[in-house]
């Protein structure tokens, strides 16, 4: 009895073998995603070991496939194991085909027992053939299969009915094996393509970020050179300036005080013309760490004004009190004993501080009028002290 297309079981038999191709080819597909993942692909197969490795998988399908024989009569089962031939031929070329072919025939003499394994090697020889002559892949898919299905179909040596039967069977499936493995070779190619993609994407990133980076370091430094002085390490002139306008707002807006002292080295021009550059040099960093060592405030301030001069922003701090930080600030740089012959009282370095401090009525520019009074007072009186602003002690009288 023949069935041709119709029986209920021949149609059984026949998804079951679609199923078993298209499950079998999206899992080579994950297995080959996998291998390029690692990154084996390129490091341990060459391309003839990558071919023979497919052979060997698709050899896989072509067993499994053996197991499940399609009813076309009640006397006559067929297999669909040469597709797996044809689609390692189409994918991975011809020694792919023969190693499929190969196990596939040995696979079918143990199995069934007799010589139907000459069969497939002639298919997978017919396919290494075919491969070989250049065409598109469309074009070259459809004369492989239509070739192999016929050469198949003659090979099965049964009645006509039977013959046309597996030779549909055989194309048809063929044709759809080929698409879905296409499909699946598209997907991985985009996924990799993709993340490919996302890697570069990752990298300008990173490079941006990295730009950015140095960037930002390059303005913080240009910065830092822009408000810092290069000797001594303290804000600069630029920098008390900013401040000291800032501050002064600050304090008028939240009704406190703000002192100010401006610090001068005495005798510096002659300690510098005695001693030498080097050694003004050292003067200058010594005094300057030992102003910023005694104000221990965060707020406090302190600055190279110009030259041997220095200045000190004291918010929130009376003019009594900003005072006895001169005071500890002088006897400080008295401490050091930094020799210095054109010293007036002592042969050492010493300082003469002005001391003004601001009220609601005295802005940041009449503050600094009213240090470097008090400053030039100090001077005035014998240098080596401390001279608080006469107008500051009268606002305060």
């Amino acid at each position: 009895m023949l069935y041709f297309l119709g029986g209920v079981t021949m149609i059984k038999a026949i998804i079951i073998n679609i199923a078993i191709i298209i499950s079998y080819l999206f899992i080579i597909g994950q297995f080959s995603r996998a291998i390029h993942e690692g990154k084996h692909y390129h490091k341990i197969f060459s391309r003839l070991k990558t071919q023979v490795s497919a052979g060997l998988l698709f050899a896989a399908l072509g067993v499994i496939l053996l197991a499940f024989p399609i009813p076309v009569t009640t006397e006559v089962t067929v297999d669909l194991s040469l597709i797996a031939i044809v689609i390692a031929a189409l994918f991975f070329s011809a020694p792919a085909a023969i190693v499929s072919a190969l196990f596939i025939a040995l696979s079918s003499m143990a199995i069934v027992g007799s010589t139907s394994g000459i069969g497939f090697v002639g298919i997978g020889v017919v396919c290494a053939l075919l491969v070989t002559i250049p065409l598109k892949p469309v074009r070259q898919a459809a004369l492989i299969i239509i070739v192999t299905g016929s050469v198949a179909a003659w090979y099965l040596a049964q009645p006509l009915e039977v013959s046309l039967t597996f030779w549909l069977l055989t194309i048809i499936i063929a044709f759809i094996s080929y698409y879905v493995c296409d499909y699946i070779f598209d997907l991985n190619k985009a996924y990799f393509e993709r993340k490919k993609a996302n890697e570069k994407l990752q990298e300008l990133v990173l490079a941006h970020e990295e730009m950015e980076a140095r960037l930002q370091e390059a303005n913080s430094k240009l910065l830092k050179m822009a408000n810092i002085d290069g000797l001594t390490g303290i804000a600069n002139r630029r920098s008390f300036n900013d401040t000291l306008e800032k501050e002064t707002k600050r304090m008028k807006r939240e009704k406190k005080v703000l002192s100010l002292l401006m610090i001068d080295i005495d005798n510096f021009k002659a300690f510098n013309d005695t001693y030498g550059h080097q050694e003004g040099d050292y003067c200058l960093q010594s005094v300057a760490n030992e102003i910023k060592g005694n104000l221990q405030r965060p707020s406090d301030f302190v600055a190279r004004y110009g030259g041997e001069e220095f200045a000190v922003i004291l918010p929130g701090l009376s003019e009594n009190k900003a005072a006895v930080v001169a005071e500890k600030i002088r006897s400080s740089i008295e401490e050091l004993e930094i020799p210095n012959v054109h010293a007036e009282a002592k042969s050492i370095v010493t300082i003469s501080v002005g001391v003004a401090t601001m009220d609601e009525d005295i802005n940041s520019e009449q503050l600094v009028k009213l240090a470097d009074r008090a400053l030039y007072e100090a001077k005035e009186r014998g240098r080596n002290q401390v001279c608080q602003s006469e107008l500051t002690l009268m606002h305060t009288s």
